[in-house]
């Protein structure tokens, strides 16, 4: 939510941790980086993208 409503770069990380509900340290410990943040919710998006899009339209033939 953070990135969609304030883009990618200017993103708080501490927003970040507030709407997630975790400590700094946690979310530290599974992303090295805001970058590693950003590639994991690019990840997320195009997978579901290429699901709904192109895997469950095969699947239902």
């Amino acid at each position: 939510k953070e990135v969609h409503l304030n883009g990618f770069q200017s993103a708080s990380i501490q927003n970040i941790i507030d709407a997630a509900g975790v400590t700094k340290g946690a979310l530290y410990h599974y992303f090295d980086s805001k970058d590693a943040i950003g590639l994991a919710l690019l990840d997320e998006i195009f997978t579901k993208y290429v699901e709904t899009n192109y895997i469950e339209p095969i699947s239902n033939t």
